[in-house]
């Protein structure tokens, strides 16, 4: 319910300077102060493997099934300054960041 309004959630929470946190990197790029969710490119690409070794024969009961998805860390600064109190983005989560909007 809330990913279809995810915008208007940001918006309201930024007037009152509330930091957003939601499990879709994208969401970043709209005003949330940090994203961890699934890298849909990493899961993609692995699901495409699968397949183009089913159209090439290899038997389907012998593909392994494994839940992964791979993590995407996205983090916003300039969101972060706008904050009432005075959030720390910690070097260690700054390090595993796959990108950093300043």
């Amino acid at each position: 319910m809330v990913e279809s309004a995810i915008e208007m959630y940001i918006g309201a929470a930024s007037k009152n300077h509330i930091p957003v946190f939601t499990n879709n990197p994208n969401h970043t790029f709209s005003g949330a102060m940090l994203s961890l969710g699934a890298n849909y490119y990493e899961v993609g690409l692995t699901a495409g493997m699968m397949l183009d070794s089913v159209l090439k024969g290899f038997p389907m009961s012998h593909i392994e099934i494994n839940n992964v998805v791979p993590e995407k860390l996205f983090l916003n600064d300039s969101v972060r300054k706008l904050m009432n109190k005075n959030w720390l983005l910690p070097n260690e989560l700054k390090v595993r960041a796959d990108s950093i909007i300043e």
